[in-house]
């Protein structure tokens, strides 16, 4: 989802070069302004949920594990393929409170990002036209992304020291 800053003064242009990520990283930090009151509630009411999840998971000793999915609008940006980002848009928020909140609780999280972002070459084909939901390639994308994460774990080499026995 997108965060709206409402921001004042001047914004370093974006080169034809490049996405324009650290032209926005350096604007929001010199002009930052708090979000709307809304986007603050919704922010309070979903780290709540995302807490509640992580108890009740640890609670059935279960080890919680959060993942980001982006917009394609996210991909779009980070991938510089967007036009310039209006000066109200902040899109790398999202992502920034969602680690931010996994770093703070203690929760595994993965940001499917940068997996999207490499393939951004066909963003039109990982999602659909409208609704915002992944198509088959998309999904590839994503399952990739979770099958490196999670594998490690799940099917641990032969020669992993939790597996060799003396």
């Amino acid at each position: 989802g997108l965060m709206a800053e409402e921001e004042k003064g001047g914004a370093p242009p974006r080169t034809a070069e490049g996405n324009g990520n650290q032209a926005d990283a350096l604007r929001r930090s010199q002009h930052h302004v708090p979000e709307p009151p809304e986007i603050e509630r919704a922010w309070s009411l979903t780290k709540a949920l995302l807490t509640e999840v992580a108890r009740v998971s640890r609670n059935l000793n279960a080890e919680p594990r959060l993942v980001l999915l982006p917009t394609k609008e996210e991909i779009a940006h980070a991938a510089g393929l967007g036009p310039e980002t209006p000066e109200h848009i902040d899109y790398e928020a999202p992502a920034r409170r969602f680690q931010e909140h996994c770093v703070a609780s203690g929760v595994a999280c993965l940001d499917l990002t940068p997996g999207f972002v490499a393939a951004a070459d066909r963003l039109e084909e990982l999602y659909f036209p409208r609704g915002g939901h992944w198509t088959s390639a998309g999904q590839a994308v994503a399952a990739e992304a979770l099958f490196q994460w999670l594998a490690p774990e799940l099917c641990p080499s032969p020669n992993s020291p939790s597996e060799q026995t003396e």
